[in-house]
């Protein structure tokens, strides 16, 4: 079998044109590309939630505090501040969840490329 180059023709890594590293290096970089990406949208989105929920928790954390100590009106006026302050906190969540994942997807493509220099 050998004596005819057959073995030799049924390897991939002889045939001409193929590039068989070039190929798996490529997927791999397309895949961490994805992957950082995808890694700074969840950083996002952790922080648009975490700014939502932050500002309706202390409303009505005070709301709660102020019922407490005696202050009805005062208490009153904090949850119905917490519960509508979504409208606006949604907004400020929203830019800051963008600027989160523009700056981790950013930082993390950086450091794999430097790495994959090196």
């Amino acid at each position: 079998m050998d004596d005819y180059g057959v073995g030799n023709a049924l390897r991939f890594n002889s045939l001409p044109g193929y590039h068989g590293d070039q190929m798996s290096t490529s997927s791999t970089s397309f895949l961490r590309i994805i992957g950082a990406i995808l890694y700074g949208m969840v950083a996002g989105f952790a922080a648009t939630v975490v700014i939502v929920l932050g500002c309706i928790f202390l409303g009505l954390l005070s709301g709660w505090a102020f019922n407490s100590l005696g202050w009805k009106q005062l208490g009153d006026s904090a949850l119905v501040a917490g519960l509508s302050s979504v409208y606006f906190t949604v907004i400020i969540g929203l830019i800051v969840g963008l600027v989160v994942c523009y700056k981790v997807s950013t930082t993390r493509l950086r450091q794999q490329s430097g790495a994959a220099k090196t």
